[in-house]
């Protein structure tokens, strides 16, 4: 659950801010992901929405006990009543339960929390390992160690250490610990036992593929779309616009590698579409660049911003308020989480289009919606 709106590595990545939709979308999920044979992974415990640090790089800190138990544990709840296979821990520190280990080490949070009062048999996986939160502490083998030892089943490896040389490095840490009595063997045991079950849930409960059902990710993400402001007269689009795609640094949680905006299929619905991506350096290094590559080619012509998360990045919000400035016409979609009305312009005066994702399939459901694909469910309050 995204509870903190500053939270820097969470956003749409979650269900959502409210505890009790959270709750209901992950069960719905977890059910229909197990249903075809696809083992779902409830993450990150005890619960990573309230924080202000990308665990990628530091270490966040949690909320109080009474405020994880109403707001951040309910959906994990409801997660384990639906029967979720695996439960993936978090790099982060939990006072109110432990003020040594976080809690991807933390005997007290995956055992006595988790295990126990909550009564989760299945599969515990860390987060990636080689995160700063904890490597920044341990190391990458030293993490892992204490990661089994605390109550980890499987260890997740990520990102560039995700090699043969890694494994090795992990492999012979773990028996090391074995060796010095660090780890133990019933523990090793146990985890083994585990994965092994894991496994063997797994085997041979792939659904085939039913192309009559449809891609339900471009019914999910067109069903998403939320417009405000004066939409009528604005949208569809009466001519082919210039694209501006404020780029914000990424981090390989949320999408460092992966392709997304709203220009390249825009362009394949509507021929004669520019765009150009700004990034923040572009700014600090060329003064007028929002002049020479947004606001210059969208003369006499429609303009859309896209961004992603704009109300968490300074200089987006900064590039978006200049831009509306000039061109109070312009369509803005935002590809993260929504946050505060758009600054420099009221609210009322902009059009404003939410994907709720940044995935390709929330690009499509954005272009459709500009040239009038199904725009007639489109405007206002999609419900």
């Amino acid at each position: 659950m995204n509870s903190n709106p500053q939270n820097p590595v969470i956003g749409v990545r979650s269900f959502g801010a409210s505890t009790d939709l959270v709750a209901r979308h992950s069960a719905a999920w977890i059910r229909g992901l197990q249903s075809a044979g696809v083992a779902a992974c409830a993450k990150h415990f005890p619960g990573h929405g309230d924080t202000a640090v990308d665990s990628h790089l530091g270490l966040p800190y949690n909320a109080s006990m009474e405020e994880i138990a109403a707001a951040a544990l309910p959906p994990f709840r409801a997660a384990l009543a639906a029967g979720v296979r695996a439960v993936m821990s978090g790099h982060l520190l939990v006072p109110a339960y432990d003020t040594v280990h976080p809690a991807t080490m933390s005997r007290r949070i995956l055992v006595e929390l988790l295990r126990t009062e909550l009564g989760f048999d299945g599969l515990v996986v860390t987060d990636g390992i080689e995160m700063g939160a904890v490597t920044n502490l341990y190391g990458i083998d030293g993490a892992t160690v204490r990661a089994v030892a605390g109550g980890a089943d499987a260890v997740c490896v990520g990102g560039e250490h995700a090699d043969e040389a890694t494994v090795d490095l992990l492999t012979s840490a773990l028996l090391g610990a074995l060796e010095s009595g660090e780890l133990s063997e019933q523990r090793l045991v146990e985890a083994s036992g585990r994965v092994a079950d894991f496994a063997d849930w797994s085997m041979g409960r792939a659904d085939p593929h039913r192309p009559d059902q449809g891609d339900i990710g471009f019914v999910a993400a067109r069903r998403a779309i939320r417009t405000t402001g004066a939409a009528e007269g604005a949208l569809p689009l009466k001519a082919a616009p210039h694209v501006v795609e404020l780029v914000p640094t990424m981090n390989l949680a949320i999408g460092k590698e992966t392709p997304w905006g709203v220009a390249v299929p825009l362009r394949e619905r509507l021929p004669g579409t520019t765009f150009v991506r700004v990034h923040q350096d572009d700014l600090d290094d060329r003064g007028p660049v929002l002049e020479e590559l947004a606001l210059a080619p969208s003369a006499g012509r429609p303009m859309v911003v896209v961004v992603r998360d704009a109300s968490r990045h300074g200089w987006m919000a900064g590039a978006l308020s200049q831009l509306l400035r000039a061109r109070p016409d312009a369509i803005v979609v935002e590809m993260g989480l929504p946050g505060s009305p758009l600054p420099g312009t009221p609210a009322a005066e902009a059009v404003q289009i939410a994907t709720h994702g940044a995935t390709t399939a929330s690009g499509v459901a954005a272009a459709e919606l500009l040239v009038g694909i199904g725009i007639g469910i489109g405007i206002g309050d999609r419900a």
